[in-house]
């Protein structure tokens, strides 16, 4: 059967509501991440479906208190494949968080992290026309420097953080429920 053929799904597949679509050599796995975020080594990932300019798409990521993804290894390279592929049957291109907007030919991270590791196509990158400086990754997993302004789904990476995570539900004798708020007991007596 064609999942297609179900209209609301594929709709859900669009949205990246879906959870992943087959048996994965990767496993995606929730850990202690958010809902519709995967774990991996320590970090949260969420697949963004909308197609936007690279630094709307990491304004987008930081207002998750995360950043576009930052690749360190080649395993980690699979997961991030992975988890596109899970979600964009196209394979198309995907922003990552790696630029050198600020200064041709030094790339850099939008979290800050090294840039240690690389996975550019043979002749990438080139600056094509002078006006490439977001890296994407694209159909065969490799990188790409684009114009920053193309639009393009994206990936959002967090440190896996407790405080991410939904809070779990306090027990009713700490709790008084007097209005629309919550107050702790504890610290309002």
């Amino acid at each position: 059967m064609n999942l297609c053929s179900v209209g609301f799904l594929c709709g859900l597949l669009a949205l990246g509501l879906a959870g992943p679509l087959a048996d994965v050599s990767v496993s995606l796995q929730r850990g202690a991440c958010p809902l519709f975020w995967y774990e991996h080594g320590g970090g949260c990932y969420k697949y963004v479906s909308s197609r936007v300019a690279w630094a709307d798409a990491e304004l987008h990521c930081m207002s998750l208190d995360a950043h576009l993804v930052a690749i360190h290894n080649l395993h980690e390279m699979e997961f991030v494949t992975q988890l596109i592929e899970n979600f964009d049957l196209t394979k198309g291109g995907h922003w990552i968080g790696f630029s050198d907007g600020h200064q041709e030919g030094a790339w850099m991270w939008t979290d800050g992290s090294p840039p240690d590791f690389t996975n550019w196509s043979p002749t990438e990158p080139n600056n094509e026309y002078g006006h490439e400086h977001c890296a994407e990754t694209y159909d065969t997993f490799q990188w790409n420097d684009q114009v920053c302004t193309a639009a393009l789904p994206f990936v959002c990476k967090a440190r896996e953080r407790t405080d991410l995570v939904m809070p779990q539900k306090p027990s009713r004798a700490s709790w008084i429920t007097g209005y629309s708020v919550l107050i702790p007991l504890e610290t309002h007596r």
